[in-house]
């Protein structure tokens, strides 16, 4: 586990510190992926498990279509849905932000940019949650068995009937290009598929329901935020470094003898986890780290990685979380905890950050 700022963001871009299976030990290769021997994970190969030169070419076409202009021409998609969602909370009632808000919001915006019908999203849902927080190893080789088909048949049905969705412009990107070795085979698809889907899906939950968090229980903040809602940009970035969607980075594995700080690793394909939450919180980048102010000037935050594999859906992630925050505060000023005080319910997990209800009440 590496600790501390500085640490972290020399292991982010260390050239030793691999995601690609191929570099890991058998032991991890069986525990993760279920064989010793096997080298890429059943729902194939993508940015999140490559490097160097082929990282490059499967992230390439995810630029391409991943565009700024096509992120901000989502907004509407997002208010839209989120302004449904809102409607549909009850009045002085307990209602749960991750269930009734938070999830069907993030899901349907990622169904809408991979072109997943309405249909799909439950189910989708549910195999998302069950790769991210498995009940057992076993329940994650299952999720991943399960869904795997059938995000090859949401490829295959791409080819015959494209529509106006990331999946189908990555198909167009495939048809107009010449060279053949920089293009993605189905099953690279799939895989950047299944990445897409399962970071984009949990992040955008736990950014958005961390944020409500951190803002209900430092009610001065909230009161600044509803005072000056020009600050909600820097307290969403004050929530991804105190109480950020992702707590450690992608595996990594040690292709070589390395040292990072004051510690030698050593090149066997043991799994490195590089610790952001620890790295958000070190004294030596950001003063008085333990205090949550969202007029403080973050600057270099590591939630969204460093280095090549930096989070393709950063501003994604930023737009929905401040489509959602806003309206929240906008249309439910009487917003607050339904249990104050009480336990919040971390979900447990080296990865991802996030609670498994916030019930609240608004009147």
């Amino acid at each position: 586990m590496i600790l501390g700022y500085p640490e972290a963001k020399a292991a982010l871009a260390h050239p030793a510190l691999l995601v690609d299976w191929a570099y890991a030990s058998p032991q991890w290769r069986a525990m993760v992926l279920g064989d010793p021997e096997t080298t890429q994970p059943p729902q194939g190969r993508s940015v999140a498990t490559s490097d160097n030169l082929d990282h490059k070419r499967l992230r390439q076409p995810l630029v391409q279509a991943f565009t700024i202009r096509r992120i901000q021409a989502l907004a509407p998609v997002i208010e839209q849905r989120t302004q449904q969602l809102i409607d549909r909370l009850p009045a002085r009632t307990p209602f749960d932000l991750v269930d009734d808000f938070a999830a069907p919001l993030t899901i349907s915006v990622i169904c809408a940019i991979l072109g997943i019908s309405d249909l799909d999203q439950n189910q989708f849902r549910c195999l998302a949650d069950r790769l991210s927080y498995p009940a057992s190893l076993n329940d994650a080789h299952a999720a991943r068995h399960e869904i795997t088909p059938l995000l090859r048949r949401l490829v295959e049905a791409k080819h015959d009937q494209p529509g106006d969705d990331l999946l189908s412009h990555l198909l167009q990107i495939n048809r107009d290009t010449a060279d053949p070795q920089a293009t993605l085979t189905d099953t690279e698809l799939t895989g950047a598929t299944f990445t897409l889907l399962n970071a984009g899906h949990q992040t955008s939950i736990h950014l958005i329901t961390n944020t409500l968090f951190c803002l209900l229980t430092h009610p001065e903040q909230l009161a600044s935020l509803r005072a000056d809602s020009d600050l909600l940009a820097s307290a969403l970035e004050e929530t991804l470094r105190y109480e950020g969607p992702i707590g450690g980075s992608l595996r990594r594995f040690a292709a070589e003898d390395l040292t990072i700080g004051d510690t030698c690793i050593p090149g066997d394909g043991s799994q490195v986890l590089i610790v952001l939450s620890s790295a958000h919180r070190d004294p030596r980048q950001f003063p008085d780290p333990h205090r949550f102010d969202i007029r403080r000037r973050n600057a270099d935050l590591l939630a969204f990685g460093h280095g090549p594999h930096y989070c393709l859906g950063a501003a994604l992630g930023r737009l929905e979380a401040r489509i959602a925050i806003g309206s929240l505060l906008d249309r439910l000023p009487g917003l607050s905890l339904a249990h104050p005080g009480s336990d919040p319910g971390w979900r447990p997990g080296p990865i991802f950050r996030g609670l498994a209800n916030l019930p609240l009440v608004h009147t």
